[in-house]
């Protein structure tokens, strides 16, 4: 697996914690509310690199589908 940049690193942390807290994922709105993004597309892009990493796992068509896969 490649190296995660610290928005990446903070992106898992977030998702991890979220899930913790909330017994599920957050949405991509979710996520791009929490990091000041205007725009859930922003955090798709980051979570579509993040899957690609192998840091993330996403299953399609489900919004609260994320679980991530690596330590941070």
């Amino acid at each position: 697996m490649k190296g995660l940049t610290e928005i990446q690193k903070n992106m898992c942390r977030f998702i991890r914690q979220y899930a913790a807290e909330n017994g599920c994922a957050p949405t991509r709105v979710e996520i791009a509310t929490h990091f000041g993004w205007k725009s859930a597309n922003a955090a798709e892009a980051h979570i579509k690199a993040l899957v690609k990493k192998g840091a993330l796992y996403s299953k399609p068509r489900c919004s609260r589908a994320l679980k991530v896969l690596v330590d941070v």
